[in-house]
């Protein structure tokens, strides 16, 4: 989400911590399961009982999906975005964990300084790492960046990772801090799903949405807004390359739209042949982010 429309309202914070003027495609060498050339985290033992990275074997393999990441400035250096992502092992013993970072074009994550405690991470790929059992693994990013940059990212590790994303929009100058929301991290294995809408022109409140096709083929994602009977009042196909982001407004994303002045209350629902989609919503108004929920349909 993107848009710079939001961008230049002096709370683009909500507008890119939100992420969602998002969407994008293409990248690196990775799939979710159910895709040919997994490198998977299985919950085998070693010598001290930890979880290694192993083969081909996707059993017992948790993979989380952050479908929007913001790192530094939208508006020319007058405020910085930084990601920060807390990992946490709850798995009952240690562990190894994979981050893959990509830009919004689907490139390999190269042009924002990504660090896990002293460490850089290089080319959006974090090596294998291991996390010890109730320890905490943090990656952060951006807030320096004389101009923006939207990604999204994929951890993966063994059953039992809390993972939580969030951005923080600072005051560029002073660095004091104006505005923090959550990105949720959540399965990349959607194929048919559903975020409610609430709009209202005259507030100028909708809701914007990040969508990510984790796989390494295309696919094509259906999207139709329907109204309070189930009735469709608009519907566009977004072909998505492998591993691309796609974000924006509902309001922009359907020109078909003629919303009134009154509130709406509206859906829109996606779908497609393909399992291999995360994405996450929120209902901005001003400087007012709200994180609305995506709702698998089965």
């Amino acid at each position: 989400m993107f848009n710079k429309r939001i961008l230049r309202t002096g709370l683009l914070a909500v507008a890119v911590t939100i992420a969602f003027a998002l969407f994008v495609f293409q990248a690196a060498k990775w799939s979710t399961s159910g895709q040919s050339r997994v490198t998977a985290l299985e919950q085998s033992t070693t010598n001290n009982g930890s979880c290694r990275i192993s083969g081909n074997d996707a059993s017992n393999v948790q993979t989380k999906i952050i479908p929007q990441l913001a790192f530094g400035s939208f508006d020319s250096g007058r405020s910085n975005y930084t990601t920060i992502i807390e990992i946490v092992n709850i798995s009952g013993t240690a562990q190894t964990i994979k981050a893959d970072f990509y830009n919004n074009d689907g490139s390999p994550l190269n042009n924002v300084k990504l660090s896990v405690g002293d460490s850089t991470i290089k080319n959006g790929a974090l090596d294998p790492t291991q996390v010890d059992e109730g320890g905490i693994l943090i990656i952060s990013g951006g807030g320096e960046a004389s101009r923006g940059v939207l990604g999204w990212g994929r951890i993966t590790g063994c059953a039992g990772l809390s993972v939580a994303a969030f951005f923080e929009l600072r005051d560029g100058p002073n660095h004091v801090l104006v505005s923090r929301s959550a990105a949720a991290a959540g399965d990349g294995h959607m194929s048919t799903f559903v975020i409610p809408r609430v709009r209202d022109a005259s507030a100028g409140l909708d809701v914007a949405f990040a969508v990510v096709n984790t796989s390494e083929t295309s696919a094509t994602l259906k999207a139709e807004v329907k109204d309070s009977s189930g009735n469709t009042v608009a519907s566009k196909d977004i072909v998505m390359e492998p591993r691309s982001q796609r974000t924006g407004f509902t309001t922009d994303f359907f020109a078909q739209l003629g919303d009134g002045n009154k509130r709406i209350y509206q859906y829109v629902k996606f779908s497609s042949t393909s399992p291999s989609f995360g994405a996450i919503a929120l209902a901005i108004q001003g400087g007012m982010q709200t994180n609305f929920p995506v709702d698998v349909v089965q």
